[in-house]
C-alpha cells in the first residue's frame, strides 16, 4: 500500500514548515468550538485533507458522514489524491470498489456506524493490520443483537480496538446514522492505529 510513502511526504512538508516555508492552513471552521468532544478529531480530519468543510468556514458535525465521504477519506489515507471539481466522487468510490471495501451501490447513503466500522475494518484487512473481530466483544453492550450478522466482525474489531466507542446507556446503535463528527473521531482513532498523518 501507498501510505508508508505519503507518511514519509507528510513528514517531509511539516518539516519544511518548521523551517520557515510557507504551508497552506487547513480551513478553519467556525461550528467546531474548542470544547466539543469532536475538537481535536475534526481538526485532525481537516489538517489532513480526511474531511473538508461543506461550506465556507462550516464543518457541520451534526450533518449525515455519507459512504462517499467516507470511502474518500480512506482513499485519501492510501494516497489517492480526491479533487476538487465536478470529478471529485468518482476516486474514493473507484478505489472503494476496486479494494473490496465498498460494492459502490447506494454511495450517496447515510452511512450507519455499522456500514463505517465495515469500511474501516475491511481496509485494515487490506493493510494486514487483523484477520479477526472478536464477536465476544459485543455482548457487553446492551444492543449487541441490533448488529447485522454480516457487521458483527468488523463491529467487534473496531470496539475491540478503540475505534468506535458506545454512545450512551452501554449501547452500540449500529444502525443509527454517522454524524460527521464521529466519523471524524473514528478516522482519527484509526489513523493513529496506521501511524498515519500529521
Amino acid at each position: 500500500m501507498k501510505h508508508s510513502f505519503y507518511r514519509g511526504v507528510a513528514a517531509l512538508g511539516m518539516s519544511l514548515c518548521l523551517l520557515g516555508t510557507t504551508a497552506l492552513a487547513a480551513p478553519v471552521c467556525t461550528d467546531i468550538p474548542e470544547d466539543h468532544w469532536g475538537a481535536e478529531a475534526m481538526t485532525f480530519a481537516l489538517d489532513n485533507d480526511l474531511m473538508r468543510p461543506t461550506s465556507d468556514g462550516v464543518f457541520s458535525p451534526d450533518a449525515p458522514m455519507s459512504r462517499l465521504m467516507l470511502l474518500n477519506a480512506l482513499a485519501t489515507m492510501d494516497g489517492e489524491t480526491v479533487p476538487d471539481g465536478p470529478t471529485w466522487y468518482n476516486v474514493g468510490l473507484k478505489w472503494g470498489v476496486s479494494l473490496g471495501i465498498s460494492d459502490g451501490e447506494n454511495y450517496q447513503s447515510t452511512a450507519t456506524r455499522e456500514q463505517m466500522a465495515t469500511m474501516l475494518y475491511r481496509y485494515a484487512i487490506e493493510e494486514r493490520l487483523t484477520n479477526y473481530g472478536d464477536d465476544r466483544v459485543l455482548v457487553t453492550f446492551a444492543d449487541a443483537d441490533d448488529v447485522s450478522p454480516w457487521a458483527r466482525e468488523a463491529m467487534a474489531w473496531v470496539t475491540d480496538v478503540g475505534i468506535l466507542d458506545g454512545v450512551g446507556g452501554n449501547c452500540l446503535a449500529p444502525q443509527s446514522q454517522t454524524t460527521r463528527a464521529q466519523a471524524a473521531v473514528a478516522l482519527m482513532r484509526f489513523a493513529e492505529l496506521l501511524h498515519w498523518g500529521s
